[in-house]
């Protein structure tokens, strides 16, 4: 952005021409940038903080109570304690450290960040728990592999055209009749203005971006790849049951997040 500030003032002030002097901004795309801001934040935290604080800020803070929202969700999405889960964005290990105890199916984390996975490793003593550094673009597990894929908090962060290939890769790996869980940011939704509200207040300075995705988008994505819309659930729907290890209770609470759950129809 300064760059472009002043190349701008150069344009104005020399007649249109800009100076030969100024360096040519190298092309970057958004998912690029995305992916290296993310793990200039991790660096930054690791060394600014003790390794398990920054490892709990880098994906987000509330460690326990997040984790409670994400196996709530995944029960809402039907998964069973002997199915196959890829935890797309899995950070470092929230969601598999919740698993660990009571899951007896395989888990497979994806990220992009390697001080993530590695600390992940480090906290799930499994051999049936993988974690697998990604280029952002695929998930590198095999086609009808896994029973149900779920990314919390990674489509919010991701231009349309990526969101829509990691749909895409989703489908390859999933069996029939297998689940995405997936939490989303969307306008309709009230509850969710303070972070765009966030983004347009530190337009110069913020360093990751928060992706906006109207429900009817994903609706439209949904029907060219022959996905099944189970549900879309609002940020602030009290219908994620809260659960006891990974049985769910009588007892409700909202995600934070819009959520879909979609699935791939059987054969």
């Amino acid at each position: 952005m300064k760059l472009m500030i002043r190349r701008e003032r150069a344009r104005l002030t020399d007649g249109g021409a800009v100076s030969s002097t100024l360096p040519s901004p190298t092309p970057i795309s958004l998912l690029q940038w995305n992916v290296e801001a993310y793990r200039a934040h991790v660096a930054q935290l690791l060394a600014t903080h003790p390794r398990d604080e920054a490892m709990e800020l880098a994906v987000g803070g509330d460690w326990v109570e997040i984790r409670e929202a994400l196996i709530g969700a995944l029960l809402l999405g039907g998964v069973a304690e002997a199915d196959s889960v890829v935890d797309v964005g899995c950070g470092s290990g929230r969601l598999a450290g919740a698993l660990a105890p009571y899951f007896r199916g395989t888990y497979t984390g994806i990220d992009v960040v390697e001080d993530l996975l590695e600390y992940a490793r480090s906290c799930v003593a499994r051999d049936d728990f993988s974690f697998l550094l990604s280029d952002g673009i695929t998930i590198p597990v095999a086609d009808e592999s896994t029973q149900i894929v779920c990314f919390f908090s990674v489509f919010t962060h991701l231009p349309h055209e990526a969101i829509y290939n990691y749909l895409v890769e989703a489908q390859r790996i999933l069996r029939p009749g297998g689940t995405i869980v997936a939490s989303f940011l969307e306008f309709a939704d009230p509850a969710l203005w303070p972070v765009f509200d966030a983004m347009v207040a530190n337009l110069v300075t913020m360093n990751h971006h928060n992706q906006f995705t109207h429900r009817d988008d994903l609706t439209i994505f949904c029907a060219r790849l022959g996905l099944e819309i189970v549900a879309f659930i609002g940020a602030t729907e009290a219908t994620i049951p809260v659960p006891n290890q990974l049985a769910p209770t009588d007892r409700y609470r909202h995600f934070g997040q819009s959520l879909m759950i979609l699935r791939r129809p059987s054969k």
